[in-house]
């Protein structure tokens, strides 16, 4: 799932098995590679619904012109945060293009009525039913690495890496808190909280609860 640390989280994974450990491109869905999974243990990585909106905002700002239409067409026009968020999170139904913004879906899905980019994004990457065993909470994500036996690399492909460009990343949780209002909240309440809450996320902008690795079919 892109801007969930996938790149450091396969750089960890290629060092200790002292070659590449990843099946497929990098916003590949699972589905696409069930035969050649087979038995293998598959990990996915997740972030908080409010830190992903900001970093795929972030990302899609500060990239080429036709990432900010896409942008602009959850926004309804607009390219203020505040306005992309109440697409995204299931309040302006019916767009089309590119849902993912920053990816091509391979099929033509897209979020069900009243659903949030970040959940359906879940659904999208992971199955429905899930198709991933374990799914590492990138806020957590030396932790969770450790816990796997796989020990964490410096943090690949970053905001430091790509610079601030057009959108300055907020570099506190303070700061990124600023860009919401109550409102804003409970517009990711509406369209992700059920799927939050499922997979642990029952704060805004804080790390999963019950731990950095979350076994999406209930056992935490």
């Amino acid at each position: 799932m892109p801007k969930t640390a996938g790149t450091s989280v396969h750089c960890a994974f290629n060092r200790a098995a002292g070659g590449p450990s990843r099946v497929g491109g990098g916003h590949d869905p699972a589905s696409l590679h069930r035969d050649a999974i087979g038995q293998r243990l598959v990990l996915g990585t997740m972030r908080n619904p409010w830190q992903w909106y900001r970093s795929l905002f972030e990302h899609a700002m500060n990239n080429d012109a036709s990432q900010r239409s896409h942008l602009a067409e959850w926004g309804g026009g607009s390219l203020e945060f505040r306005d992309v968020v109440y697409g995204w999170t299931g309040h302006r139904p019916g767009y089309r293009a590119r849902p993912g913004v920053i990816w091509e879906p391979v099929d033509d899905s897209m979020p069900e009525p009243g659903e949030g980019l970040w959940s359906w994004a879940l659904r999208y990457f992971y199955g429905s039913p899930w198709l991933v065993d374990v799914l590492l909470d990138c806020a957590q994500l030396d932790a969770g690495l450790r816990l796997l036996n796989v020990e964490p690399v410096e943090p690949k492909n970053t905001r430091e890496h790509r610079g601030a460009g057009r959108f300055v990343a907020m570099t506190s949780r303070a700061a990124e808190a600023a860009l919401w209002d109550a409102e804003m909240f409970s517009w990711v309440q509406q369209g992700d909280g059920a799927m939050a809450a499922a997979l642990g996320y029952h704060a805004p902008l804080c790390p999963r609860q019950g731990g950095p690795l979350c076994r999406p079919y209930g056992e935490a």
